[in-house]
């Protein structure tokens, strides 16, 4: 039997319970806290963009010190997005005509009744639903069905979170009515809403609709977002989407019901010997050793976590982590080639994009090397990296 066969999946039966037995453990911010090392992140407040940025500065400064050579600039690639204020213009050249159909008016609405019948019977016939949507009320996604359907519904839902802002004069959370339960998560510029008829925890729910919401913000990043809407509020953000997102969101959103790490706010990393973790370990390290760009290296298998390095005083959210072993779990395009991918960790900084180097060292594509860089320019760098490592046989982990 391989070490990938003694993982044992856990199961989640009662959520009350397990809520209140891990409230006595240690608990991932108590670790930072105690740690020699200042954390830079803080899990009750969004983190401050601009980390990488400035991350880029003092790597510029650093290489001007050591030698003369040209330095490339790289302060303005952060957000490498570029925005086009006339890429939203949406126009509808079908014009109405007019017709003389006895009963048209009546059978459209019959129509639309029967539309919305199907489609409440979808959210009916489903455990678990999540929808997006824009703060004015514009369908993003949804779970489960069309959004295009949905339009009224979720219009509904972004009405009741305003309404409940404006005469409460704070954000609604959690509705229970009946064997239902409704959680609600306003981030601008966006309203989750997640309706379930399990007996989850109200703080489950809404970490499920914070991973959501950190999913959309890694593949778009939050400065890009929040300058679109800012010039133009009414923007369909689905024009963003592609069927690669939207995948990804879908595999968040089921990753989170099958991974307990995901609830425990912990990575969950492969069974390995002592001795072999430790070889791999330093492998792994001195991959960025003395390379003040490469900021994180790291070896996925199977969706667990083998081993990390990372330049002193950066760390890696566990919710990040989750985001990039999504990222290379939704994709077959990465396997057999090397891929270079911009990807943003909203813990380490909510508007500024990593580089990724994403490949596999093995032919069966099991073991996957994710380097990151805050260097666009660092291709064929972090390529040299991963061949130093292949010769190492670092393959050894799966006998």
């Amino acid at each position: 039997m391989s070490v990938l066969d003694l993982l044992i999946p856990s199961r989640l039966n009662n959520s009350d319970e397990l809520i209140s037995k891990l409230e006595t453990l240690p608990s991932y911010e108590n670790l930072i806290q105690n740690s020699d090392e200042p954390a830079l992140f803080d899990d009750e407040h969004e983190p401050s963009s601009g980390l990488i940025k400035m991350i880029r500065r003092n790597s510029q400064s650093e290489q001007t010190r050591i030698d003369s050579l040209n330095v490339i600039d790289t302060d303005d690639t952060i957000n490498s997005y570029s925005i086009d204020d006339d890429d939203d213009i949406i126009t509808n050249e079908s014009e109405s005509t007019p017709t003389t159909v006895t009963n048209s008016i009546d059978e459209h609405s019959n129509q639309d009744n029967d539309d919305d019948e199907s489609y409440i019977h979808i959210l009916k016939s489903r455990v678990k639903h999540i929808f997006i949507m824009s703060e004015n009320g514009k369908p993003v996604f949804t779970r489960y069905g069309d959004d295009d359907q949905l339009v009224t519904l979720m219009g509904v839902m972004q009405t009741l979170v305003s309404f409940t802002e404006i005469t409460e004069s704070s954000q609604l959370n959690y509705i229970k009515a009946g064997r239902s339960r409704i959680a609600f998560l306003h981030k601008e510029p966006f309203v989750f809403v997640l309706v379930t008829h399990t007996n989850e925890h109200s703080i489950c729910l809404l970490q499920q609709l914070t991973y959501v919401y950190h999913q959309i913000i890694s593949t778009l990043t939050l400065s890009r977002i929040k300058q679109k809407f800012l010039v133009q509020p009414n923007f369909d953000i689905r024009r963003w989407f592609s069927n690669a997102e939207k995948k990804l969101l879908h595999n968040i959103i089921d990753m989170y019901e099958h991974d307990l790490g995901m609830l425990m706010t912990s990575v969950k990393c492969l069974i390995l010997p002592a001795n072999i973790r430790n070889q791999i370990g330093q492998i792994v390290a001195q991959t960025i050793r003395g390379q003040q760009d490469m900021i994180f290296a790291m070896i996925l298998a199977h969706g667990h976590l083998v081993s990390i390095a990372r330049l002193r005083n950066y760390h890696l959210h566990p919710s990040d982590l989750y985001l990039l072993i999504n990222l290379v779990n939704s994709s077959d395009a990465f396997k057999g080639v090397e891929s270079w991918v911009p990807v943003c960790l909203p813990r380490f900084d909510s508007g500024g994009c990593f580089h990724a180097h994403i490949s596999y060292l093995d032919d069966s594509c099991d073991v996957c090397l994710v380097l990151l860089t805050v260097n666009p320019e660092h291709f064929q760098i972090l390529f040299d990296f991963k061949q130093i490592i292949n010769e190492v046989r670092i393959l050894n982990l799966k006998s």
